[in-house]
């Protein structure tokens, strides 16, 4: 859906052209402003989603944020940090390897 979004609407195109050079995107007709609004609400959206989603799942502290981040990291470097599908990919190999690496040597 995001991706799509970000490649197939004027809106997302207007984001990614922003993200790049937001006086160059205004130059060309672009709302930055706008653009970069909507931008945030989209990740607050997420964030509030996935945190939703990880407070069902699991118990966290003011602490934990460190650990999953860390994960995050790790999936964007292994998919690409400029693909959305890519970064994807990248969580599901890193799921992957770590249910492994649990069934293997459990602690």
């Amino acid at each position: 859906g995001l991706q799509l979004f970000l490649t197939r609407t004027s809106l997302g195109r207007s984001i990614r052209a922003t993200s790049e050079d937001p006086d160059t995107a205004g130059l060309v007709g672009v709302d930055a402003r706008r653009a970069m609004a909507t931008a945030a609400a989209i990740a607050m959206v997420t964030v509030g989603l996935a945190g939703a989603f990880l407070g069902m799942r699991a118990t966290f502290d003011p602490y934990a944020g460190a650990t999953q981040l860390l994960f995050a990291f790790e999936a964007a470097v292994i998919g690409g940090a400029g693909s959305l599908w890519g970064t994807l990919i990248g969580g599901i190999m890193l799921a992957l390897a770590q249910t492994l690496g649990a069934t293997v040597h459990p602690q």
